[in-house]
């Protein structure tokens, strides 16, 4: 008799400010449409934003599709909502105190699927995912991630360079691992108290803390958005087998001012966040149709 595939933990994702609800809801929209075993979670960390959440929830996914939860005052990032003006998902100039916070995930020690709320699911995702984790079970390694789209080289980098944190899988996290990130965490606080503004990111704190112990998967676990324009071979390439495409930078949902203010690189992706904005307004009827879409961009 063959044994049954190892259970997945749940897809979970941070919202930090009022203005990424929009994008966790349109993530949970597009797993859905892949019938993903277990609702979606999405943390909320002020409590600005939380009923916001819910209200969305309510109003645009199935009953029980997702959860939204508020993160424990004691690992909250800040007690009110982030300013509207702040890049928070590892942006140039992301403060740490803003930023996305995943470490609050691996201080549970348990296993957990991390997705940043401007990532979009545009294929079946479960097989590609239990493969990672078995990798993680049978190896040596912690977590597993992608490398960096690196923009100068038009290509992804390596392990040696760290990973991009918009995609995490995390089988097991050790007391020693979650002490150095929080020590890592609360020095580069203390510094950023001192300086007046942050010196590192979330992201290349626990690529520092994972360094050799982190599994390099496939880019079409995380493909971003920069390779469509700046290395359209590449995205040929990928774009056949990709699982989650990453809107770094200008998201589709801002404004055309939001977007300039937010990104040098704003203009030329109409196209792709055209699938966006379709799956925000649920006009695919099923995920093949929404494959279909984003393999004709």
């Amino acid at each position: 008799m063959a044994s049954s595939p190892p259970s997945m933990p749940t897809f979970t994702t941070f919202v930090t400010t009022k203005r990424y609800a929009e994008g966790a809801i349109c993530l949970a929209q597009s797993l859905l449409l892949y019938h993903v075993p277990r609702p979606v979670l999405i943390i909320q960390s002020t409590r600005v934003c939380f009923e916001l959440l819910k209200t969305l929830a309510a109003n645009d996914l199935p009953v029980d599709a997702v959860v939204v939860q508020l993160l424990p005052d004691e690992e909250a990032t800040s007690t009110s909502d982030v300013p509207e003006g702040e890049r928070t998902h590892n942006g140039a100039g992301a403060k740490l105190e803003f930023d996305s916070p995943r470490r609050s995930l691996f201080s549970k020690g348990d296993p957990f699927v991390y997705l940043d709320c401007d990532l979009l699911c545009v294929a079946p995702p479960m097989e590609s995912l239990r493969s990672a984790f078995e990798c993680l079970r049978e190896g040596e390694y912690t977590i597993a991630a992608v490398p960096p789209f690196r923009l100068k080289k038009q290509a992804y980098g390596n392990a040696d360079g760290g990973f991009n944190a918009g995609v995490i899988l995390c089988h097991s996290c050790s007391v020693d691992d979650i002490e150095k990130i929080d020590r890592a965490v609360a020095s580069a606080m203390e510094e950023a108290k001192i300086s007046g503004e942050s010196v590192t990111t979330e992201e290349r704190i626990l690529s520092d803390v994972f360094k050799t112990r982190w599994l390099e998967l496939d880019p079409k676990l995380n493909l971003i958005k920069r390779v469509y324009k700046h290395a359209p071979r590449l995205w040929l390439k990928l774009r056949q087998n990709c699982v989650f495409v990453h809107y770094m930078g200008a998201k589709p949902w801002f404004t055309p001012a939001e977007k300039a203010q937010a990104d040098w690189d704003s203009d030329g992706y109409d196209k792709l966040e055209s699938i966006w904005h379709q799956v925000r307004r649920n006009q695919f009827a099923d995920g093949e149709t929404l494959t279909q879409a984003f393999l004709s961009v």
